[in-house]
C-alpha cells in the first residue's frame, strides 16, 4: 500500500548519487539534491547532526571531502514501498585499504534525494577516525 505522500522511490538516484561521488562530480551531486534535502548524519562525531537545504548539505561534503578520501563499492541497491536502501561497502580511505560497510537510507523525491540516513557497520569506530581528522 501506498501512501498518496509519498513518491514511489527511485533506485536509479541512489546509483547516480554514488556514480557523482566516486567521479568527485560536485554539480553531480548537487544536481542529484531536492532544494529542501534533510541530511541526517549519526553519531558523536563533529560533523553529527542534521544538515538541512542544498548549502548545508553541500557544506558538510566539502568538510568531509578534506578529511578523507573514500573508495565506494555498492553491494545492492533495496527499493521499497517508501525509500531506498544501498548497502554499501568502503573499499579505501585516505588511500589506505578499508572493509567498512554501511546503509544509505535515501527518500527520494522527483529524480532529488530529498531525505538521507545512514547507518555505519561499526558507529563508534566511525566517530573515533572523524574526532582524529577534525
Amino acid at each position: 500500500m501506498q501512501n498518496g505522500s509519498f513518491e514511489r522511490p527511485d533506485p536509479q538516484v541512489a546509483r547516480d548519487y554514488y556514480c557523482a561521488m566516486e567521479s568527485l562530480s560536485v554539480d553531480g551531486v548537487k544536481k542529484l539534491l531536492a532544494p529542501n534535502i534533510v541530511w541526517h548524519v549519526p553519531g558523536r562525531h563533529s560533523r553529527s547532526g542534521t544538515y538541512l537545504g542544498v548549502d548545508e548539505t553541500m557544506g558538510l561534503f566539502d568538510e568531509f571531502s578534506r578529511a578523507r578520501n573514500r573508495k565506494f563499492e555498492i553491494e545492492d541497491v533495496l527499493s521499497g514501498d517508501r525509500y531506498v536502501m544501498v548497502l554499501v561497502r568502503t573499499t579505501e580511505r585516505n588511500g589506505n585499504p578499508c572493509n567498512a560497510r554501511f546503509i544509505h537510507v535515501m527518500r527520494t523525491k522527483t529524480g532529488c534525494i530529498a531525505e538521507s540516513w545512514h547507518f555505519d557497520e561499526d558507529q563508534s569506530r566511525l566517530d573515533e577516525l572523524v574526532n582524529e581528522e577534525s
